[in-house]
């Protein structure tokens, strides 16, 4: 707009140099000058037939539609962008040597121990997991990531299968039903995993069985201390204590061995003071039930602290943050490309024209010095002085050209009647 308004304050002293005309066309630039409302005024007064000032006075009204049109240009929105000084951690295991079940002997259970505080907590994270409430798996998506995710990878895992063996049967008035869980060791293999610094949002996985891998035909697998386990079709190794092999599923199936004869009878001498076992399993979706057991034991081994596995890692991967950012529809910055376009031309014209003339613009101190010459024996009167409205009616009937005086100083010379005429 600076330019606009210099250009259309310059063009009212060439208005006046070459030509004359009302004396009111100076109130008409000095308005057009300062906005769009004199800019129109301009444009509807027939009387200033200059293209250049019309086409000033355009652009001025044009440039009412630039702002609203660029808040349709520019958009302020936001996308995922990498973290890349923030790397995301999750839990995986290659190898499984297990914290709360540690014995001396390397072919059973059933060796000597010392006295392990991480047993108790194994079974609470066990039993809670029952319950469906499932120790999560360590992940670390520190903020300011939003989110997380991570390459496919393999880790040990436990697997479940539970089946009905038996339904529908009747004996002695009642109907028997049989039911079996079977855990084993696998590897899952984890896709898409997405998690965001409250936790795992999404993890899909397909699920492979172990098979053992003879490091020696001539020494027994027995006497190491870790037996190797590999999947079809993969050289990776997957290790697991030697005594754990067999030891953790019957530990699990001890914990939920109970017994419940029907009709339960409360008796405080007699009640097992223990875990309630047998009456949560009778009521219990078993199918739940075994899926819960799966996914605690897994996160179990494929954690370290809080967890079972001392040998847990973490699997890295990229963190992801809300960048923001301005989408810009090109079609609008047409707009503004323009006015640039056409005020630098007018500039440019206004410049050629009145390049002859001093750079006067919008000075007051030039209306001053420049003053109205020839109009002293009949200028207003003095009732009218003061009144804008008198002084705008007397100044259309005043004639002036921007020339020099008899004295060669530059003024608004009043010209005679018989000039005036015809130079509308």
């Amino acid at each position: 707009m600076v330019p606009i308004t210099s250009c259309l304050s310059q063009l009212k002293w060439d208005h006046f140099q070459y030509r004359p005309n009302t004396l009111d066309h100076i109130q008409l630039y000095d308005e057009a000058s300062r906005g769009p409302w004199g800019s129109l005024r301009l444009l509807f007064t027939a009387r200033v037939k200059v293209l250049s000032a019309w086409a000033l006075a355009l652009v001025s009204l044009f440039a009412l539609g630039i702002e609203p049109s660029a808040q349709q240009m520019l958009i302020p929105l936001q996308r995922q962008a990498p973290l890349l000084n923030v790397t995301a951690q999750i839990g995986r295991a290659g190898n499984y040597t297990y914290k709360a079940l540690w014995t001396s002997s390397h072919q059973s259970g059933s060796g000597p121990r010392n006295i392990n505080p991480e047993r108790l907590k194994l079974q609470m994270t066990i039993a809670n997991g029952a319950l469906g409430s499932v120790a999560k798996v360590n992940i670390d998506c520190p903020e300011p990531a939003e989110e997380c995710r991570w390459e496919p990878f393999k880790t040990l895992a436990v697997c479940a299968k539970f089946r009905l063996i038996l339904n529908g049967i009747r004996k002695n008035n009642g109907t028997i039903e049989a039911f079996t869980i079977e855990w084993s060791w696998c590897v899952k293999t984890y896709n898409h995993v997405v998690a965001s610094p409250a936790g795992l949002q999404r993890d899909h996985y397909t699920s492979q069985p172990l098979q053992p891998y003879n490091w020696s035909s001539t020494v027994p697998q027995q006497y190491f201390d870790y037996h190797a386990y590999h999947v079809e079709g993969s050289n990776e190794l997957f290790n697991i204590s030697s005594t754990l092999t067999s030891m953790l599923f019957s530990y699990v199936g001890q914990l939920f061995t109970a017994e419940i004869n029907l009709p339960v009878v409360m008796s405080s001498t007699k009640d097992n003071p223990g875990f309630s076992f047998g009456e949560f399993l009778y009521s219990a979706d078993l199918a739940d039930f075994a899926k819960n057991i799966e996914d605690t034991l897994t996160n179990q081994i494929r954690s370290s602290a809080p967890g079972d596995n001392s040998d847990a890692v973490t699997w890295p991967g990229q963190a992801f943050y809300r960048e923001p950012y301005w989408h810009v529809y090109w079609p609008w910055i047409a707009l503004p490309i323009c006015e640039v376009v056409v005020t630098a031309c007018l500039l440019a014209i206004t410049i050629f024209i009145t390049r002859h003339q001093p750079l006067l613009k919008s000075s007051a101190l030039a209306l001053l010095f420049h003053g109205l010459c020839g109009c002293e024996n009949n200028g207003p009167s003095q009732d009218t002085q003061g009144d804008t409205k008198a002084l705008g009616k007397l100044a259309k009937q005043i004639h002036v050209e921007f020339t020099k005086d008899e004295h060669g100083i530059l003024k608004f010379v009043k010209v005679k009647d018989e000039q005036e005429e015809g130079h509308y």
